[in-house]
């Protein structure tokens, strides 16, 4: 019953070390993150989604081909393959909506998507950034 005992605290004093290792670390990875948020901090700018091109101009420039008439448009979903339009793009205010994979956004979403770029590299790329 001693030994069962001693077992037991010796489990508890190895599982007690191994929450302080687990908090250490932790502490060390909220310090870096921290450090680099620092380090690559960018300088506020104004954000101006007026300079946004006209959604059909958008939308013809990175090649998808938009087919019907009317306000919401198809087009073949380039985040799938998609051999029918599956793809609804609306031409007044540029949201999009794919009804075979979900996927969904305003442009600038299916920008970033669309060329797997970060939303200030889309922002930059597009011009909408003020100094």
């Amino acid at each position: 019953d001693l030994t069962m005992k001693i077992n037991s605290l010796l489990n508890t004093a190895d599982s007690i070390k191994t929450i302080k290792s687990a908090n250490s670390n932790v502490v060390n990875i909220r310090k870096t993150i921290k450090k680099r948020k620092s380090k690559y901090h960018l300088k506020k700018r104004n954000f101006d989604k007026s300079k946004l091109p006209l959604p059909s101009v958008l939308y013809t420039q990175l090649g998808i081909e938009l087919k019907g008439s009317g306000v919401w448009r198809m087009a073949k979903c380039p985040f799938h393959d998609d051999d029918n339009p599956s793809m609804g793009v609306n031409i007044k205010h540029g949201g999009f909506i794919c009804h075979a994979c979900g996927q969904s956004g305003d442009m600038l979403h299916f920008y970033m998507d669309y060329k797997k770029v970060d939303f200030i590299t889309a922002c930059n790329e597009l011009q909408l950034l003020e100094n």
